[in-house]
């Protein structure tokens, strides 16, 4: 049935004009191995369908952006559309929901007491009152990432704190601050929980204020005519994937047993035309 499903999306996508695809894996999800990371398998099944030739580039985070000014149908996957990515890149309708971000933090840090005790008046840990703290924990931040528009607000407000450890990160691999965490450098970072759970250190997480409860996560691609029509064929293949039990399955894995409907159901709504 699978194979079935494939054939006829292949059969439908060679009838429609499209443009070759550089795919520009800067944090090279595709080294990934099967059935390991959910967003690398989601983006196989994709680049699987997709109607014309894929070429995969591997180049680090800090190069991407200028791969993409340059070339004319190259797209970055797994990336969050924020107004100033905008500026220079066309996105694509969001191809996969992600659980929210929440804070990342050692089980034996003497933080977990404090965060603890937060959580007893409020559902959820405040970053903002979290950095008005007359003592406050050191945070690994990676610049060149999109935290949502509301922890991007608080991060560029409070630039300077001595309490934010920011850094670019031209590491390929997603929570590249995870090591860090681990050497006591820092003593927390902000991570989606399907990323902290690969690390080999006991962590505890806890849900911030701030963050969005279903992050969206998107193709950034090219601007120009090519870029246009790359952006055009990706959109109908994730509309064809967002009737694939296959592809939902893959996507609930991100999400808490609770969760799962209801953030299907959302990024299904996200990806109407």
């Amino acid at each position: 049935m699978k194979v079935l499903i494939r054939l006829l999306a292949l059969l439908f996508f060679t009838q429609v004009r499209a443009e070759p695809l550089v795919l520009v894996d800067s944090m090279g999800l595709l080294k990934a191995p099967m059935q390991t990371h959910p967003e690398a398998d989601m983006l196989r099944q994709i680049l699987a369908i997709y109607p014309d030739k894929v070429q995969v580039e591997n180049i680090s985070r800090n190069r991407a952006k200028e791969w993409l000014e340059k070339s004319g149908n190259a797209c970055i996957p797994y990336l969050k559309k924020t107004p100033d990515r905008e500026k220079n890149f066309l996105f694509t309708a969001p191809y996969m929901a992600e659980a929210a971000l929440q804070l990342i933090v050692p089980a034996n840090s003497p933080w977990t007491a404090k965060l603890d005790l937060m959580l007893r008046v409020q559902p959820r840990v405040s970053l903002r009152e979290l950095l008005h703290l007359k003592i406050s924990p050191l945070i690994g931040i990676e610049i060149n990432r999109s935290y949502g528009v509301e922890i991007d607000k608080i991060l560029e407000d409070n630039q300077k704190h001595p309490s934010l450890y920011m850094r670019t990160s031209s590491s390929e691999s997603v929570g590249s601050l995870l090591p860090m965490l681990e050497k006591q450098f820092i003593d927390m970072v902000i991570e989606y929980p399907k990323i902290a759970d690969r690390s080999t250190q006991r962590l505890k997480y806890y849900p911030l204020q701030e963050a969005e409860a279903i992050s969206l996560v998107y193709f950034a691609c090219s601007k120009g005519k090519s870029g246009e029509m790359v952006v055009n064929s990706l959109n109908d293949v994730l509309r064809s994937l967002s009737q694939q039990q296959a592809y939902l399955e893959i996507m609930r894995t991100g999400f808490p047993e609770s969760q799962r409907d209801k953030a299907i159901e959302y990024w299904q709504q996200s990806i109407k035309p």
